[in-house]
């Protein structure tokens, strides 16, 4: 079955799909989306500019949208300041509407409209901002916004990144015998531990790579690992915790003691597992 642009195929006909018609059905889908994101971003401006909201006995056309169609209040924020960045920068609409730039995209834009100290400089960036969308993948893009940000709103990058460092802060919580670890840093903090929790997930890695090598040679692939990507990442933050131990506080390392209870019956389970090598 080849799927065309018209019209979608229905979720049975898709159900039946193989190969490329899968990706021509996703791509088409994908380009109704986007002309529908930009159709509602249209009536969303259009209300607002005609105060059609204050009619329906709405205080604001973000309220207006959640009653029209019952979205959430974060999905109202996201329609009213998508809005508001295609009335400013008309080609960012027109590639919405045309399916040559992605809402993902543009609502990173959007973002940039809600705040006052950098909408007024959007238009003057509109063709800057417009190509990085187009032809960077979305993460390098989302960098790209932020940096402009940055440089528009000087002020406000600071003040973020003061309450940022201000408001850190870190927990460990065991619940059903499952730790959490959560943390939350400022840019500064930040960017340091990930370049170390980085290298350890890749020391983690090469140490399961190699042991898949050694073991399944030139068939070694990443799905025979041993472990999956998330089992690495916890273990790196072990192995990190297991590092400072060994470092120690002021020269001393850390002395650890771990205490397992268990009946007879575990106990020579146990030993009978170490003996049968499991």
């Amino acid at each position: 079955m080849m799927v065309g642009m018209e019209t979608l195929p229905s979720i049975e006909e898709v159900a039946e799909l193989h190969g490329r018609d899968l990706d021509a059905v996703l791509w088409a889908a994908e380009r109704v989306r986007r002309e529908a994101e930009a159709v509602i971003a249209a009536a969303v401006e259009r209300c607002d500019a005609t105060m059609h909201y204050v009619a329906d006995g709405h205080r604001s056309v973000k309220q207006w949208a959640m009653a029209v169609t019952n979205c959430s209040p974060n999905e109202a924020r996201v329609r009213r300041n998508t809005a508001r960045v295609l009335a400013l920068m008309p080609k960012v609409g027109a590639g919405l509407r045309a399916g040559t730039l992605g809402v993902a995209q543009v609502h990173e834009l959007a973002r940039l409209a809600s705040n006052p100290r950098c909408r007024e400089h959007l238009p003057a960036s509109e063709d800057v901002l417009l190509d990085a969308a187009r032809s960077l993948p979305f993460v390098d893009f989302r960098t790209v916004v932020q940096r402009w940000e940055a440089l528009a709103d000087p002020d406000g990058a600071e003040l973020r990144h003061e309450r940022a460092h201000t408001g850190r802060t870190a927990s460990l919580t065991h619940v059903d015998g499952v730790f959490q670890w959560r943390t939350s840093h400022g840019v500064f903090q930040g960017t340091v531990m990930q370049e170390v929790f980085d290298a350890f997930v890749q020391a983690q890695w090469e140490a399961d790579w190699a042991e898949c090598v050694a073991l399944h040679g030139a068939a070694a692939c990443p799905a025979l690992m041993s472990r999956t990507s998330k089992q690495r990442r916890a273990d790196a933050m072990v192995a990190i915790f297991e590092a400072a131990a060994t470092a120690g506080v002021g020269g001393m390392p850390i002395a650890i003691n771990v205490n397992l209870l268990m009946d007879v019956e575990q106990y020579e389970q146990r030993l009978a597992d170490g003996v049968a090598g499991t």
